[in-house]
């Protein structure tokens, strides 16, 4: 049967035909792929199960369609359980990348405690350097909970650097913060400054601390 193209090789149209037919075939499969991984993901989130979304886990995960994706997010908002809010947030930052913080912001703001220190951590790993999220950080470092107010202060550092004009000033602040584990988070910030008022700030912190006695 292919002995029949033979005399179509030699022309000029034959080469680019078959590479146009090779190339809709390609992304004819990715679709299908892609189609058939949005339907067994949203077969998973129906019966919230989370352990095989986890196996899955190793493999780079696909963007699937908006369905799948607007059903992760309900479950987000909807979820009570620590581990499911920050498994599915994980999943969604692998999901989507930077463009999970839309998502993920909320959620932040409507937590407390463990679990909002916990999301804070994850917004951190996604290296997600973005305003909103240097201001919402910002003002979590006034959170109640001290946990909350150690993993802003880490993920401010992290993400925008000792020398952001915001990070100084936060951590400067949490000189004064009353737990003791919160100021040790904010000093190294200031000693590592480049700027020599905001270290020379941290030495005076520290220099009676050092001269105490035990």
């Amino acid at each position: 049967g292919l002995l029949l193209l033979l005399p179509l090789v030699n022309t000029s149209w034959f080469v680019p035909a078959v590479l146009t037919i090779l190339v809709l075939l390609y992304v004819v499969s990715v679709f299908g792929v892609r189609w058939h991984y949005g339907e067994a993901l949203l077969k998973l989130l129906e019966t919230e199960d989370y352990a095989s979304l986890l196996e899955q886990q190793g493999a780079e995960l696909m963007v699937v369609d908006g369905t799948a994706l607007r059903q992760l997010e309900e479950k987000l908002q909807s979820s009570t359980e620590e581990g499911d809010i920050i498994f599915i947030a994980k999943l969604i930052v692998e999901m989507v990348g930077a463009e999970a913080i839309r998502l993920l912001l909320p959620v932040v703001q409507a937590q407390e405690g463990r679990v909002r220190a916990l999301l804070i951590d994850v917004i951190t790993s996604a290296e997600m350097a973005e305003t909103a999220v240097l201001t919402l950080f910002a003002e979590l470092t006034k959170d109640e909970s001290a946990s909350v107010r150690m993993a802003a202060m880490r993920g401010l550092e992290q993400l925008f650097g000792n020398d952001d004009e915001v990070v100084q000033q936060v951590a400067t602040q949490l000189l004064n913060d009353p737990d003791d584990d919160v100021r040790m988070v904010a000093l190294p910030v200031l000693l590592n400054a480049t700027d020599s008022n905001n270290r020379q700030t941290a030495l005076d912190y520290t220099l009676p601390l050092l001269s105490a006695p035990d």
